[in-house]
């Protein structure tokens, strides 16, 4: 007789017809199922034999699995302190499988600090490694590295192209900033649009924020050739330098009335937009961060563009937990999230 088929989470989602990630919310007790498809999970999970068959495979090796995680310095309350609490949650839900998480800091701000991190991930010889590709060229070069040790990664909220990565989580940064661009004008009759963007590091090499631009100024040139497109760069570590930008530059603009941040961080303009109210004024911001709902419930920002932030580094680990214990690649190695449109009127509904 041939040797049986190992059993994989996909064929428990196949046979109760369900996704992946509706079996690993029902396995880890983690999210909302509803009772008749938990149900179903469960008597899938009973007909393959799936649980035993993992469980038992794990226990028997009893090896440890360092799972690491790169990311940029943050504060709390910040979008990468979404991501950071996205892993843990995930390192939680597969700790039974002897997963145990390295995070390593790096100054967003700074490659050298970027490359220094990458180095002391290696050093580690993880299992695995999760990361945000924040410098291109270094970046590139830390996954040749992994690829060559052998060592499965996955990309979040951003990526490269590499033809090496085991899966990528995120939304289409370029669909994102065409759809911004779309609810900044909708279908007004725009000739002028602020785009305040951030300062980084003295050498541009760090630029997340690329691709999303690119979709927000493609939609622009194509709906309104006309429209002048304002560019206003920020110090995000210094309010008063934020506001005195802002004050400047509308004291030469008065007329522009459209403005967005591509970035995370549209909170850091409310100040301005609270002591400088202007009729007609529509303001555009991207992600769900405390400081950017409060923001948005306090009528300062008009519109948030987002997506369930921590399910990203969630899924990704739960992605290569599949990989490294039973070498499962996953279905798709692009898993674009739905991007939501958030209003001071649905904002509740959502949280």
């Amino acid at each position: 007789m041939g040797q049986s088929k190992k059993v994989t989470i996909y064929d428990v989602a196949s046979l109760a017809g369900v996704s992946k990630g509706t079996v690993d919310r029902v396995i880890y007790s983690r999210g909302r199922v509803s009772v008749s498809t938990a149900d179903r999970v469960r008597e899938a999970i009973r007909d393959t034999g799936y649980s035993a068959n993992l469980y038992a495979s794990v226990l028997a090796s009893r090896k440890q699995y360092v799972l690491a995680c790169l990311l940029p310095k943050f504060a709390p309350r910040q979008y990468w302190d979404e991501i950071y609490k996205g892993f843990i949650q995930g390192i939680e839900s597969v700790k039974s499988f002897n997963f145990v998480p390295e995070v390593k800091l790096y100054d967003q701000y700074d490659e050298h600090a970027f490359i220094n991190a990458c180095r002391e991930v290696l050093e580690l010889k993880p299992g695995g490694v999760i990361f945000h590709p924040f410098f291109a060229s270094a970046s590139a070069s830390f996954s040749s590295q992994l690829y060559e040790k052998g060592i499965p990664y996955g990309y979040v909220d951003g990526k490269i192209d590499d033809r090496h990565y085991l899966v990528y989580y995120g939304v289409s940064l370029y669909k994102s900033g065409y759809l911004g661009a779309h609810l900044l004008t909708d279908r007004l009759d725009v000739k002028d649009v602020l785009i305040v963007r951030i300062k980084r590091d003295v050498d541009d090499k760090s630029d997340p924020t690329y691709n999303r631009r690119r979709g927000f100024i493609d939609y622009i040139n194509q709906h309104f050739p006309d429209c002048r497109i304002h560019i206003l760069f920020v110090n995000p570590n210094d309010r008063a330098e934020i506001n005195s930008a802002m004050e400047n530059f509308f004291d030469v603009h008065p007329e522009v009335k459209n403005v967005i941040m591509l970035n995370s961080r549209v909170h850091l303009i409310a100040d301005f937009i609270r002591t400088h109210p202007s009729k007609g004024r529509i303001v555009v911001g991207f992600d769900d961060i405390e400081d950017n709902i409060n923001a948005l419930r306090d009528g300062y920002v008009d519109l948030l563009v987002t997506r369930h932030i921590q399910q990203q580094s969630f899924n990704v680990v739960t992605n290569l937990a599949d990989y490294i214990v039973q070498g499962v690649k996953p279905e798709k190695k692009d898993n674009y999230m739905h991007i939501d449109v958030l209003t001071k009127y649905n904002l509740d509904d959502y949280l």
